[in-house]
């Protein structure tokens, strides 16, 4: 299961910091932006800042585990 990470506001990515201890079921992270790339809601595939794939013994927790990391990622957007 993936999830995008994604900028809820345009602007200029100051910052990003990703959960310190992830879920045993978070397989890949992987970040397509770096700080001082613009970011804006997404519309396109480009819009998006990241990407997270979970695998779980079912699709519903593969879908909250994923969920939950993308939920902890702290983004500063100025």
């Amino acid at each position: 299961m993936s999830r995008w990470i994604v900028a809820e506001r345009a602007g200029t990515l100051a910052d990003i910091r990703l959960p310190q201890t992830p879920d045993r079921r978070i397989k890949q992270v992987e970040i397509l932006k770096t700080p001082g790339d613009a970011v804006t809601p997404p519309y396109q595939n480009s819009d998006r800042i990241g990407c997270v794939m979970a695998l779980a013994e079912t699709r519903a927790q593969a879908e909250q585990c994923a969920n939950a990391y993308v939920s902890q990622v702290e983004l500063a957007v100025i």
